[in-house]
């Protein structure tokens, strides 16, 4: 059997072959939407290069959002995140845009890095994030795996070899 062969009976398209209907871009939003109700979601760059910094060991998920715009200041902070992506053997998906993030996580507030002022009083509430916020997400492990998790983590498996990064259309 060539690879391509291989390749065709395990997937097709974007999908797996133990959940034959489901789309890597449904599985990807329904990964989204269960961390991010369970808190487990850090949106935008540097809160991001933060978490990374901090705690690498418990971040599952590292999702860039292509974006059309050409910063080269985000450029290289992509690059960087990759490397140390690589090199701790987190996970880093692509994904078609951020304005679907957004989208996604619209209502959702920033985690606060801290969670009390040095007097034990309560920290202001944590903004909303923006639309910008969504170019860079980190997804902590769940408590426990599910079926869907669980596939998108075999899919990424599966994929790492023919590329550095795959690269999923989010499901609308």
């Amino acid at each position: 059997m060539t690879l391509e062969e291989e390749n065709s009976v395990s997937r097709v398209g974007n999908r797996v072959d133990n959940e034959p209907q489901m789309e890597m871009g449904e599985v990807l939003r329904e990964v989204l939407l269960r961390a991010k109700d369970d808190g487990r979601i850090t949106c935008g760059v540097y809160r991001s290069a933060h978490k990374l910094d901090m705690d690498p060991d418990h971040v599952m998920l590292c999702i860039h959002a292509d974006s059309s715009q050409e910063d080269v200041a985000l450029h290289i902070h992509f690059t960087l995140m990759e490397a140390f992506c690589t090199e701790n053997y987190i996970r880093l998906f692509k994904v078609d845009g951020h304005e679907q993030l957004a989208k996604l996580l619209g209502d959702m507030k920033h985690k606060s890095i801290m969670a009390t002022a040095d007097d034990n009083s309560p920290v202001e509430e944590a903004p909303r994030i923006s639309t910008e916020d969504c170019v860079c997400l980190l997804v902590e492990y769940p408590k426990e795996m599910d079926a869907t998790t669980t596939a998108l983590l075999e899919f990424y498996q599966s994929h790492i070899q023919m590329g550095p990064f795959p690269h999923i259309k989010l499901a609308e």
